[in-house]
């Protein structure tokens, strides 16, 4: 199997975007933040090896979730890094949304899957033993139909 390469046009789009992203953060994020997209834009640091930055959007959230993830020690405040990685609020609360579902088990863009796994997770204890013995013994009888 061949590994993934970046292409001249996107390791240039690449410099481009994060050359003017940075321009756009100047006085706008911390001295430290500034200096970790500073050291994770590096000329070397695109391509799709452990620890690079994938071109395009990917590599935003690559940024984002380097600085902010559950293994970055919170390097970065997680506003000024959204900030410096030029994602919106709200794209970053629905990949909140949908990593919640997904670590679930549940399809976040399956709208059916989304409700059930809500309704359940509403239910307390004695209500979802309840609708389990109900699906249970639907279940049993459906066999006989």
């Amino acid at each position: 199997m061949k590994n993934k390469t970046v292409t001249q046009e996107e390791s240039e789009h690449f410099f481009d975007f994060w050359s003017q992203q940075k321009n756009a953060i100047r006085r706008r994020v911390s001295t430290k933040t500034a200096d970790c997209v500073n050291l994770y834009t590096a000329p070397d640091n695109v391509g799709y090896e452990f620890g690079q930055l994938r071109p395009g959007k990917l590599g935003q959230w690559d940024l984002f979730h380097t600085l902010t993830g559950p293994q970055s020690q919170n390097i970065c405040d997680e506003n000024e890094t959204m900030i410096a990685c030029g994602l919106t609020a709200t794209e970053v609360a629905e990949e909140v949304r949908r990593e919640h579902y997904l670590t679930n088990g549940v399809n976040p863009d399956d709208k059916f899957a989304v409700v059930a796994f809500e309704r359940v997770n509403r239910m307390s204890p004695e209500e979802l033993d309840s609708e389990i013995r109900r699906l249970e013994i639907r279940l049993s009888t459906a066999g006989h139909a």
